[in-house]
């Protein structure tokens, strides 16, 4: 499975797997592009994210 099906399962996968943080990342990466106003942002969101205690 490939493309966005393929991220979409491996970001099901990640949070079921007990990687929330990995998960959402692999879910909004994709997305980023296809929102041009706001690309930017979603991205560096995603790179940024940390649980709780500071931990990547």
């Amino acid at each position: 499975m490939t493309g966005s099906a393929g991220r979409a399962f491996l970001a099901l996968a990640l949070y079921d797997a007990g990687q929330p943080l990995e998960a959402l990342r692999v879910a909004l990466r994709p997305l980023a592009p296809t929102l041009r106003l706001y690309r930017r942002a979603i991205l560096s969101c995603a790179d940024e994210l940390t649980d709780k205690n500071g931990t990547r």
